[in-house]
């Protein structure tokens, strides 16, 4: 009888080890199934992440490309734009610098002295004219510049 007794025992030892053993296994599977959903999801969040940051710089860089160039209002105005977020304002003899930005057709100009005011437009480019409508900052209208 001892020895059914030790087999007994070792067969539920044995029973017990291998449901502990399976359950252990299943455990540390669904926490690997998990870290991988949470490694995936951070994957996918940053890549979205960097695609926008990605895609907003480069149509941002692509409208500031859109007015590079020097423009002319009338025979003693003109606007140049480098198509880097930097520019002049030329009347005749006198320069006033600004760095501009544009966001959603807006054009935004931040003059460095302080007798210019900053000023926001709309605007539009087709072909070699330059279509900007006055709103803050400016006493309104919409101006037609050729580019030179």
């Amino acid at each position: 009888m001892n020895n059914d007794t030790s087999k007994y025992v070792r067969d539920r030892y044995d029973n017990t080890a291998e449901k502990i053993t399976s359950r252990t296994r299943y455990k540390r599977r669904k926490v690997r199934q998990k870290r991988l959903v949470i490694l995936s999801c951070l994957v996918v969040v940053t890549s979205a992440i960097v695609f926008i940051v990605v895609f907003t710089l480069l149509s941002s860089k692509t409208e500031l490309e859109a007015i590079k160039g020097m423009w002319v209002y009338d025979q003693y105005t003109k606007y140049e734009f480098d198509g880097e977020g930097n520019g002049c304002m030329c009347l005749e003899d006198l320069h006033y610098k600004y760095t501009y930005n544009v966001l959603d057709n807006k054009l935004i100009l931040n003059f460095e002295d302080d007798a210019v005011h900053d000023c926001t437009y709309t605007f539009e480019v087709k072909e070699n004219t330059l279509t900007i409508v006055g709103e803050e900052g400016t006493v309104g209208g919409t101006y037609e510049l050729t580019k030179e």
